[in-house]
């Protein structure tokens, strides 16, 4: 006999109902995917819908891509928009450990060191997003005229002649990893970006758990650890990130997580 389900989903009811509230009543961008947790005869699996097939495909390409370098969560079925997911427990990481910290650092230099490619940046799409992002804060009303001016100028000064791309995980928070056999391993695979400008994931890190003046050691021991010498274009990666993340909170109404202070060291 064929077991029967239990299915619910993976947020707590106080999330969905602040995600609903933003949506209703605040407006602006919201996640187009749900997630799941299923068990079935005993055991769990991760249930994840997609706004739409192709971002489904998207996930599955770059999880074909990571290889065997990565352990990560098993795909055990695709269809249309949905995935299914191995569930995989472990341990809470902490970033303030040694061994933790350094298992991240290896997340980062097997993905950096998988087929990155090193491209010339002039005319590069990346550049010229930059500078629409910079244009829409300043238009928004979150840099002001003097800000824009400086920001953008910094651009020009902080872009590297060649960089670095390839994959890189995008949303390196803490919850989104597990520790089993002292390897970090991503739980939540639709952050796996193909072709991004590596260093992206370090930065985004920044905003949640790596110290600012920590970012160049932690950059080091990646690049040590088998990751391409990325050094040039962290500075360059950071300032991406953070405007392309700044406007992202203020069209998801999340305004008061945009804060200007992200961007003090370029506008001193």
């Amino acid at each position: 006999m064929i077991a029967r389900f239990s299915h619910r989903p993976a947020h707590s009811i106080g999330r969905r109902l602040l995600d609903a509230f933003r949506s209703t009543f605040v407006g602006g961008l919201g996640k187009s995917q749900r997630v799941y947790f299923v068990d079935i005869n005993g055991q769990r699996y991760k249930r994840v819908l997609f706004g739409d097939s192709a971002l489904a495909q998207t996930v599955v390409d770059a999880i074909s891509t990571c290889g065997e370098e990565l352990m990560l969560p098993k795909l055990f079925h695709q269809h249309e928009n949905e995935l299914w997911f191995e569930f995989v427990e472990g341990e809470v990481l902490k970033s303030d450990l040694p061994a933790h910290r350094e298992a991240l650092a290896q997340v980062f230099a097997s993905l950096y060191s998988n087929k990155s490619v090193l491209t010339a940046l002039g005319g590069h799409p990346i550049h010229r997003q930059l500078n629409n992002d910079l244009r829409f804060l300043h238009e928004l009303g979150f840099l002001d005229p003097a800000q824009h001016a400086r920001l953008t100028s910094q651009a020009e000064t902080l872009i590297p002649e060649h960089a670095w791309f390839g994959l890189d995980y995008l949303d390196p928070v803490l919850k989104n990893f597990v520790l089993k056999d002292q390897q970090a391993v991503i739980i939540d695979l639709e952050s796996i970006g193909q072709n991004a400008l590596l260093g992206t994931g370090i930065a985004k890190s920044v905003l949640h758990w790596l110290d600012a003046n920590e970012r160049a050691a932690f950059t080091e021991r990646v690049i040590e650890l088998g990751a391409p010498d990325i050094r040039a274009q962290m500075d360059y990666a950071q300032l991406v990130l953070s405007t392309g993340w700044t406007k992202r909170k203020l069209l998801a109404g999340k305004r008061a997580r945009a804060k200007l202070e992200l961007f003090d060291q370029w506008l001193k």
